[in-house]
This record gives structure tokens, C-alpha cells and sequence, in this order.
């Protein structure tokens, strides 16, 4: 089995990492020259820190086929399955898939990695929209193993049963849900993280450890919601809240102003060193 993987940030590095420990070849499209060294780079890194096996270290330095995306997006058509997670974005998204509809074949199923874009709508901009199933992994991905499979308007079964298999495969368990904005987890995270933010801009500046003790220990989690932020990525939470927003109306889902700075100021979390917290 190969699957062709566009988009390595995070989440991408993820997902590539699952595939490989499942012994799933991978075929890898970005926009960055370097993104073979810089994929080796973070895996040596994962490798020392004890996060990922030898096996796939080795893997990703002599199995994985790196390409451009720009360039050689064609060679897509030779891979069984094709997962896009690209930035958390419609308008890319669907200017991607749109390329794609040059490539692509009818047996190829798209797995479309969102936390809250509506499938069908992505779905309706493709060549072959019953191919198109949503995959919404939860990161850190390696480590999370959970999967909502989203369901578009007109995604088939076979579709369905596709991403099933590749969960399985994973090793991940995966909860088939309906196409509603921000589908099942994200629906009712988002709100959490938002009014903790309206806390710590409001009052608790400096102090985010109160909030999270306070939520984590009264719910018995592992994070609080301004870790659990930090970890995913501030601006994955904001554009998330934005999506929502965009879909239902809802004021409960319109980002605090607070939030809105430090997506503007670069303050995005863990990967920049500084977020709620500072690393």
C-alpha cells in the first residue's frame, strides 16, 4: 500500500510517522527545496529523544519519496490513497484539490485532514467527490489514538470503510460522525479553550498554571486548556474558532481579541517557543 502525503508541517510529520510504523509506503509532496533534509532533521531529533523507532528514521532517510508540490504533483496518480493536510484553511484547500483534479484517478480515495472544514464543501470541488472522506486526527498524532472520520454529503461507503481500514491500520480508533461544523470534539473544545483564553487576558496573565491546575485536576485531565492550546498550536485553535464561526453564526465560537493578538504576534504555542506559556 502507498499513500501520498501533501503538507508536512506538524501534523503531516505525524501522520507520515503513523504510516511508516504501520509499514504503509509514503510518498511526500511539499512546497519547501529542503524538505528532505528537514524531514530527516526532525526525525533524527525524534529519534534521540526516544520518539520514534530506528526503523523509521532509517525509513524516512532512504524509503520516502520526496517531491514538490509545485512541480511534480503528477506523480500523486501512482500512490493507492492520497492524504491532504495541508494549512488548516478552505480557500487552500480547495485551491489544492482543484489541482489535483489533474491527477488523480477514480480508485484513489482523498483523505482530507480537518478539525473543522465541512467535507461536502471540499468534496463538491472535486473530480470524484464520493472519494472524499474527512480525517481529523488529533495531535500530537503518534501519541493520540483517535480519529473522527467525517462523512460528507457525498461521500460513499466505500469511502467510509476506506478510512476505516487506514485507522485500523493505524491502530487508531476512529468514530464515523456527520459533516456538522466542527464536527463532534472540536464543537465543544473550542468554546473551552476560548473562554480560558477570556480568562487569561482578562485576569490571569502570567498565571496560566491556575487555570489549567484548576480545570485539569476538577476533570481528572493530563492537560488544561491553555497547554492543551499551546501543544496543538494557538493559531489551529483560532482558525478553528474562525471556520466554526464562519459556518453557524454563533458568537460563542468568534475568537476572544486576545487570542487574535497572539496569532498576530506570532505567540502560536510550543512550536515558537511561546504561547500561553513560555518554552
Amino acid at each position: 500500500m502507498k499513500i501520498g502525503v501533501i503538507g508536512t508541517g506538524l501534523m503531516g510529520k505525524g501522520i507520515i510517522q503513523c504510516l511508516i510504523e504501520s509499514d504503509i509506503d509514503v510518498i511526500c509532496f511539499s512546497r519547501r527545496k529542503s524538505i528532505r533534509k528537514d524531514m530527516i532533521q526532525h526525525f533524527e531529533s525524534l529519534y534521540k529523544k526516544e520518539y520514534c523507532s530506528e526503523q523509521c528514521l532509517e525509513k524516512i532517510k532512504s524509503e520516502v519519496q520526496y517531491h514538490c508540490l509545485n512541480t511534480e504533483l503528477s506523480k500523486i496518480n501512482s500512490c493507492n490513497g492520497i492524504v491532504e493536510t495541508i494549512v488548516e484553511d478552505k480557500k487552500s484547500k480547495i485551491e489544492l484539490i482543484k489541482k489535483l483534479n489533474n491527477h488523480v484517478t477514480e480508485k484513489q480515495i482523498l483523505f482530507t485532514n480537518t478539525s473543522t472544514i465541512p467535507i461536502s464543501k471540499l468534496g463538491s470541488e472535486y473530480k470524484y467527490k464520493k472519494n472524499v472522506v474527512g480525517l481529523h486526527f488529533f495531535s500530537p498524532v503518534p501519541l493520540m489514538d483517535i480519529v473522527e472520520i467525517v462523512n460528507g454529503e457525498g461521500t460513499s461507503t466505500e469511502a467510509v470503510h476506506s478510512a476505516m481500514d487506514l485507522c485500523k491500520r493505524l491502530s487508531k480508533a476512529s468514530y464515523v460522525v456527520k459533516d456538522t461544523p466542527g464536527f463532534v470534539f472540536n464543537r465543544m473544545l473550542v468554546p473551552l479553550v476560548n473562554e480560558a483564553s477570556q480568562l487569561y487576558h482578562s485576569h490571569y496573565m502570567g498565571n496560566p498554571e491556575l487555570i489549567d491546575n484548576i480545570f485539569k485536576h476538577g476533570m481528572g485531565l493530563k492537560f488544561g486548556p491553555l497547554k492543551l492550546a499551546d501543544l496543538t498550536g494557538v493559531e489551529v485553535i483560532f482558525n478553528s474558532m474562525n471556520s466554526i464561526y464562519e459556518e453557524t453564526g454563533e458568537l460563542k465560537y468568534l475568537p476572544c481579541e486576545g487570542m487574535e493578538r497572539m496569532v498576530s504576534r506570532g505567540d502560536l504555542g510550543r512550536k515558537a517557543k511561546r504561547g500561553f506559556y513560555t518554552y
